[in-house]
């Protein structure tokens, strides 16, 4: 074959292939996130403790995980138990209570429709108290 001929063939394969796979190589979507650690416990129900919680996001178009902890909506299930910062900080209220709480990222994958497609994870956060012995 020569190498006109070659270069004219190879040419036509890649536009081949980037008609019949657009997206690929070009469009990095989202497709699950997952929070870690998992799990968060605090001994005592005192301000001023904190646990740093990352979010990680799996991508595909190529695959990828990469840290989308500054990306993601924090939020606490019982803001009077922990609450959480937009980097991921989670640290008790300081009321004195103690239970359990769920500590949710969310990313939302359309900008123009925010109530529509949403990627959520949470982690399980605890504050104990041992001078209370119904506390978890």
């Amino acid at each position: 074959m020569s190498r006109k001929l070659y270069r004219m063939f190879s040419i036509a394969f890649a536009i081949a292939c980037l008609a019949a796979f657009p997206n690929c190589g070009n469009d990095n979507k989202l497709v699950s996130i997952e929070v870690q650690p998992s799990t968060a416990f605090f001994l005592t129900p005192a301000s001023g403790l904190t646990i740093q919680l990352t979010a990680l996001g799996t991508y595909i178009h190529p695959p990828a995980t990469k840290d989308i902890t500054n990306k993601v909506t924090w939020t606490s299930d019982i803001p009077g138990l922990v609450t959480v910062d937009q980097t991921g900080a989670v640290a008790p209220s300081g009321n004195g209570s103690c239970g359990i709480a769920n500590v949710t990222a969310s990313f939302f994958t359309s900008a123009n429709n925010p109530a529509g497609n949403v990627l959520r994870a949470s982690a399980t956060v605890t504050v104990h108290d041992s001078a209370v012995p119904a506390c978890p």
